[in-house]
């Protein structure tokens, strides 16, 4: 039993090392939410969990593997790189866990901090194209009016004609009101992008593991022996079984032929005696 648990440990710890270790790296992103949507009722934390769950889902999409790829360099196959990753939200928070396992243990966290940083650009330039036409088109329309208002300012100060001066003050003021009311515009655009815009921040970055997660060495080894305990046992269980069964039915068999062979004898006495 002792050499048959040796050899199954033995053998499970030599497939192990042939085997290929995976190493786990780990970042840890929050999703800081909206301020618009900062209550505390059940909708907004439904809300909340919602956002992690689809920011979750698009950390693992093309478009930021794709850029991932691109920096690093990797040459994986899309399916291989995407087995090696695993991003979840934690229940109740607004953490987002994002694991890799990949045969390289600095590898491993590479990847999983640059998905969060590609993500973290990419999120800020889809969000910031929400506002970013309205705000391009009021800015210009800003820069546009300021400049008139300047040269109306100038020919103002130039002009001689009480009448003309008092015609360029009033254009000059009217001008003014209008660039109020764009730069009104323009500053509600802005707070609605900052109280409508989720963003995800960085709070844990992934670091090299050099112990790997699999394969588990020593515990293969010891399951191994176990394994290796239980069949020995079974095996010597069985065969004793096996050996009493022999043992209690041979004695039955050569009882019943020394019975029947004993019979003519009787018999033959029997016979004797009366003669």
């Amino acid at each position: 039993i002792a050499l048959a648990t040796i050899i199954a440990a033995l053998l499970s710890l030599v497939i192990s090392q042939r085997i290929t270790p995976y190493y786990a790296s780990e970042a840890t992103v929050l999703v800081n939410e909206a301020p618009a949507t900062e209550n505390a009722d059940y909708t907004s934390v439904m809300m909340s969990e919602r956002v992690a769950k689809t920011y979750a889902e698009l950390m693992t999409k093309d478009p930021v593997l794709d850029e991932v790829e691109k920096q690093l360099g990797l040459t994986y196959k899309r399916a291989d790189l995407k087995s090696f990753i695993t991003v979840s939200p934690v229940t109740n928070t607004q953490l987002i866990r994002v694991s890799l396992e990949s045969p390289d243990p600095v590898l491993s966290a590479n990847i999983a901090n640059t998905i969060v940083s590609v993500f973290v650009d990419q999120l800020a330039e889809l969000q910031n194209q929400r506002f970013g036409q309205s705000k391009e088109t009021l800015k210009v329309q800003l820069d546009e009016l300021d400049s008139q208002i300047a040269v109306i300012e100038k020919q103002a100060n130039e002009a001689v004609l009480p009448d003309r001066k008092e015609q360029l003050d009033n254009k000059v003021t009217q001008y003014r009101q209008i660039y109020a009311s764009l730069l009104k515009s323009y500053e509600e655009i802005r707070l609605a992008e900052a109280q409508s815009v989720s963003t995800v921040t960085l709070v844990e970055a992934a670091q090299p593991d050099e112990q790997p997660i699999r394969p588990q060495k020593t515990q293969n080894a010891i399951l191994g022996g176990l394994v290796g305990l239980v069949l020995s046992t079974g095996l010597i269980l069985a065969a004793d079984a096996y050996g009493v069964i022999n043992t209690t039915s041979k004695p039955v068999r050569r009882g019943r032929r020394t019975d029947i062979a004993e019979q003519p004898t009787a018999y033959a006495d029997n016979d004797h005696t009366a003669e």
